[in-house]
């Protein structure tokens, strides 16, 4: 007879009112490797209440990459932190309306204010609890007046939180404190540089794959001889 246990990762996620670390949202450790024996329970409960065997529950679980997991892990995290700090409770209606107003009071952008409710909104929805309509629809009243604010400023002072530029010289010093006379050292200075060539973001560098590298041929010239190196 098969065993069924809760989809763990899923349960906590209807957030508590107290902060919890990030991993505390997620244990894809719960479910073992697809490569490996299926020991222990043959299926698992989502929220929903639906079963799914073990290794549906994998596969679904892995189809999420690890960059976004952690993306909504931290979300999550600070937004409990908010409700916490501001006696909310996260599955209340108005709180994520309140908590989008408040990152745009605090001059985020309308593409991150949209992209912490959507993380707001996944897990109560997998739950059997989605954000009602009217929630959903100051969500979009608070991304459009913050985005109508953007538009409206001539002098872009409300561009608020933009990275300090890392230049050049910023460059040449994080290199200058790798050893690269080792493997690790090699990679972090590839990392490094070639985060600062694309001008990407975290996760881009970190995505790449050897699958990604083309092989391509220079022909460079010294600029007071003219003689040309391969």
């Amino acid at each position: 007879m098969s065993t069924v246990e809760p989809w763990s990762d899923l349960d906590d996620v209807p957030l508590a009112l107290a902060p919890v670390p990030p991993s505390a949202a997620w244990a894809d450790g719960d479910v073992p490797s697809a490569l490996a024996e299926l020991p222990g329970p043959e299926r698992v409960v989502t929220p929903s209440g639906r079963t799914l065997s073990a290794a549906a529950a994998q596969r679904i679980r892995l189809a999420t990459p690890a960059n976004t997991r952690r993306g909504r892990e931290s979300r999550t995290a600070l937004f409990v932190a908010w409700c916490h700090d501001h006696g909310r409770l996260p599955r209340d209606p108005g709180t994520v309306p309140d908590y989008a107003a408040w990152l745009a009071d605090r001059g985020h952008q309308p593409e991150t204010i949209e992209s912490y409710a959507g993380t707001l909104g996944h897990f109560p929805a997998l739950s059997g609890t989605p954000l009602d309509a009217e929630d959903r629809s100051y969500i979009s009243a608070v991304v459009n007046h913050r985005s109508a604010e953007l538009a409206a400023d001539p002098d872009g002072a409300g561009d608020a939180l933009q990275a300090t530029e890392c230049s050049r010289e910023d460059l040449a010093a994080m290199l200058a404190t790798l050893d690269r006379t080792t493997l690790a050292g090699q990679r972090d200075a590839c990392a490094l540089t070639l985060a600062w060539y694309m001008a990407g973001r975290a996760s881009e560098p970190a995505s790449l794959n050897i699958r990604d590298v083309a092989e391509d041929v220079a022909e460079l010239a010294d600029p007071d001889t003219g003689e040309r190196s391969w």
